[in-house]
């Protein structure tokens, strides 16, 4: 996973920063629900909490195949492509996609 920083857009510092893995990466960012997702080239996903002075990483999956396209999230869902398959995923809490069926 590509490194990714926090900038401050007054003074220029960088309040935080993620370790990458020394690869070049083409990363999209989503935010969402307070967190950010990250979907890589690879189509591997990750959550981050970002905070002020802090970035953990929640958690990672593979969403799909290998993939140049932005994700796009809308009504709690998210759309992820690779060359071949259009994906969603429900990212609603439990509750809330129970109510809906």
């Amino acid at each position: 996973m590509a490194a990714i920083a926090a900038l401050d857009p007054k003074t220029g510092a960088r309040p935080w920063q993620t370790r990458g893995d020394g690869q070049p990466h083409a990363s999209f960012i989503v935010g969402a629900f307070g967190r950010l997702l990250v979907l890589n080239e690879e189509g591997e996903l990750a959550l981050l909490m970002a905070k002020a002075g802090k970035c953990k990483l929640l958690g990672k999956v593979k969403t799909c195949g290998k993939t140049q396209s932005q994700p796009a999230l809308a009504d709690g869902k998210l759309f992820v492509c690779d060359a071949r398959t259009v994906y969603c995923y429900d990212l609603r809490p439990p509750e809330s996609a129970r109510s809906e069926r």
